[in-house]
């Protein structure tokens, strides 16, 4: 049998010890007592899994809304709207360009005209029906007129029954150089009717060429007018003379001058002669001197 201690003390743990040692008995069974009990707490939080801490104020992002069917419904022109460069014309040539399109809808796509800016432009045949998926072009032909120089920019403006873009314009660009220069392009006469004497205009013709020119003899198919051709510098500067014929009755007169060019492909010479015929005033009658002299006063 164990001896017991006398002055002893009965702990919570059924223990019985001395009496100086009953608080430090007391800590030990309090921190045992707590390790038992957060056992279990901490197997549990294990097997758990880890939780996403909630963002403050910020709302749950939303889906993208979906495309509209009806968005690509219909008809639609797509096309390039870009300026096309057409390069560097000579004045006077022509050159073709095509604009390419497709109907990019999930109707019938028609086109109903096709307007160019001015007459040196020239819409070539187009198809006026395009299922959807089909492609299509347009084929113009530019021809600079030979008084153009620099830079030129013009249009073509389609019309179709694309709800979207019902009017489409399409631009295009090039640099017209003139091989040939004419000055004036075009010569203007205001000869009197019945004058005895003819109008007379130059037209300078100078070749921008390295090669030397050769011209042919002017050809003008109006009556009116009668034309010359005066070397200057051979093979680089003419002169063109226009006149018109004495005589001239009353009325306007506009005639092509055309000047072929041999030595070259380029076009002929082009002058526009235009005649503006004005009718002769009035005779003047002379006063007669008596009838002057009674409406003298008299000095008196």
């Amino acid at each position: 049998m164990l001896p017991v201690a006398k002055n002893g003390k009965m702990t919570a743990l059924g223990l019985w010890c001395p009496e100086p040692a009953p608080l430090i008995l007391e800590l030990v069974a309090a921190l045992l007592l707590c390790s038992v009990v957060a056992l279990p707490a901490a197997a549990a939080t294990a097997d758990s899994p880890p939780q996403r801490p909630a963002s403050a104020g910020l709302p749950a992002a939303s889906p993208p809304p979906p495309v509209a069917a009806s968005a690509m419904a219909g008809p639609r022109l797509e096309v390039d709207l870009g300026v096309r460069d057409l390069g560097t014309i000579i004045a006077g040539a022509i050159v073709k360009h095509e604009f390419r399109f497709t109907n990019g809808g999930t109707e019938t796509l028609e086109i109903t005209n096709v307007i160019p800016t001015c007459d040196c432009t020239i819409v070539g045949s187009l198809p006026s029906h395009l299922e959807p998926g089909q492609a299509g072009a347009i084929v113009i032909q530019f021809k600079p007129a030979n008084d153009y120089s620099g830079e030129v920019r013009k249009s073509v403006t389609i019309i179709c029954n694309d709800p979207l873009h019902p009017i489409t314009v399409l631009l295009f660009k090039a640099s017209v150089w003139r091989p040939v220069e004419i000055n004036p392009a075009l010569a203007v006469f205001k000869p009197v009717a019945g004058s005895p004497t003819g109008e007379v205009q130059v037209v300078r013709i100078v070749n921008r060429l390295k090669e030397p020119l050769a011209l042919s003899a002017p050809v003008c198919t109006n009556k009116s007018f009668q034309v010359e051709l005066k070397t200057i510098r051979e093979g680089k500067e003419f002169d063109l003379i226009i006149k018109t014929l004495p005589g001239l009755q009353p009325g306007t007169f506009l005639a092509p001058v055309t000047v072929p060019i041999l030595s070259t492909n380029l076009p002929p010479v082009s002058v526009n002669a235009y005649a503006i015929v004005r009718a002769p005033p009035p005779p003047t009658t002379a006063a007669d001197p008596r009838s002057v002299k009674k409406q003298m006063p008299s000095a008196n």
